[in-house]
């Protein structure tokens, strides 16, 4: 039975008969700590996802322990939420915990501003926040930085 096995299966085996550290193997496609960070990343997207669900559904609908989170801003409240889709739609755009916001949105950093500029200088597609009666400043302000 042996005979028909992988080497690696062989070698394998008898490293472990005989006490011996099995053999090192081969590494994956990415080098562990960007394999980590990657992990990290997306397992934080699928968070973030799943939070922002939960402010758009009812509380009557959402299991306690949901509204628990929410409650200690742990995943983001549907009114921390509901602040985001306010005329012009151009602040409180953290879908996890709502937690950045403040800073985000705050002067000198002005992420979100500056983030769209950069696309816009990219794609030249212009925001829905830079459209309408108030999209003109908050335009202004992003191509400004």
């Amino acid at each position: 039975m042996l005979g028909t096995a992988p080497t690696g299966v062989i070698a394998a085996l008898a490293s472990i008969e005989s006490g011996a550290a099995p053999p090192p193997t081969e590494a994956g496609p990415l080098p562990p700590p960007l394999a980590a960070f990657a992990a990290t990343t997306f397992f934080g997207q699928l968070l973030a996802q799943e939070f922002h669900r939960w402010s758009h559904t009812p509380a009557s609908q959402l299991a306690p322990w949901q509204r628990w989170l929410q409650a200690r801003g742990i995943a983001i409240s549907t009114p921390e939420h509901c602040r985001h889709h306010k005329p012009p739609f151009a602040a409180h755009y953290c879908i996890l915990s709502g937690f950045l916001n403040p800073l985000l949105d705050s002067e000198p950093v002005l992420f979100w501003r500056r983030l769209e500029a950069l696309f816009f200088r990219i794609t030249k597609v212009e925001p829905n926040c830079w459209k309408g009666e108030q999209g003109a400043s908050i335009r202004a302000r992003a191509m400004s930085l």
